[in-house]
């Protein structure tokens, strides 16, 4: 992984923390407060990276964290196609290496194999996320984070960080 502007094991444990934070007492999905959800998701999470990561006078990093919030439904049967696999394999990304940049790309999904997707009769759908970029791979990077809070709840979060070298 490229250089990070915090390590690793910081970056989990922030998103961790917001995560239990902003969604410390909600357990329902409800449509018309997802937009508050993400927005303090990502204020939290983008105030922290430049407070620890920047002094009163230079910014090391530009930042975009996104957060995307999946509402669980009734258990679903998909088809199921046995050539959808990328050649990275089932569920990866592939990338590439240009010029004088990287490409990177980094993906995650779910589903037990049958066309179900999250399992059979568990009431979740399946989601597929990949991100992929052209940059200077010793400055830049990017991470991902699946809140294993959501587990709990009617819904699945998922919080990406981007960081780019100034």
């Amino acid at each position: 992984m490229a250089n990070t502007p915090l390590p690793v094991d910081e970056l989990e444990k922030l998103t961790k923390e917001t995560c239990h934070s902003v969604f410390r007492s909600i357990y329902n999905y409800d449509h018309s407060e997802t937009e508050k959800w993400n927005t303090a998701v990502i204020r939290s999470i983008l105030d922290a990276l430049v407070t620890r990561t920047s002094s009163p006078h230079t910014h090391d990093y530009k930042y975009v964290v996104t957060s995307t919030i999946v509402q669980h439904t009734s258990a679903l049967t998909l088809p199921s196609s046995s050539s959808s696999a990328s050649p990275a394999g089932p569920g990866g990304a592939n990338g590439s290496t240009t010029g004088n940049g990287s490409g990177s790309g980094s993906g995650s999904g779910s589903g037990d194999g049958d066309g179900h997707a999250g399992g059979k009769g568990s009431g979740r759908t399946g989601m597929h996320s990949a991100s992929g970029a052209y940059w200077d791979k010793e400055k830049d990077g990017m991470w991902s984070y699946k809140y294993d809070g959501g587990e709990t709840r009617a819904f699945d979060v998922v919080v990406g960080v981007v960081w780019v070298g100034v």
